[in-house]
């Protein structure tokens, strides 16, 4: 006849060797570094190309004012600010701790 083995003992055999919640968040948070470095990189890109936009669509507006209107350059530069300062404005709030 075989012998039972207790549930309870099989649970407390099992967790004796599993990571804690902290070392599978540092586990997380290292596999997903990578992904927000590129991701952050990519925002300045693109902040960068939209300001730079609004700067030619500037130029542009100044030689004829009727074939491009100056809300598209309003909207390319606060735009580009936007995106462009995005990962440092995420990061400002992710980091500020408000002294009590």
């Amino acid at each position: 006849m075989k012998s039972r083995i207790p549930v309870s003992q099989v649970i407390v055999t099992a967790g004796a060797g599993a990571p804690s919640l902290g070392e599978v968040a540092d586990n997380l948070n290292g596999a997903t570094g990578f992904f927000t470095n590129v991701f952050t990189d990519i925002f300045y890109m693109v902040g960068v190309l939209l300001v730079t936009a609004a700067i030619i669509k500037y130029r542009d507006h100044r030689m004829n004012q009727q074939e491009t209107p100056i809300s598209r350059v309003i909207v390319l530069l606060i735009a580009g600010l936007v995106i462009g300062f995005g990962p440092l404005m995420v990061d400002y709030i992710q980091n500020y701790t408000p002294h009590l």
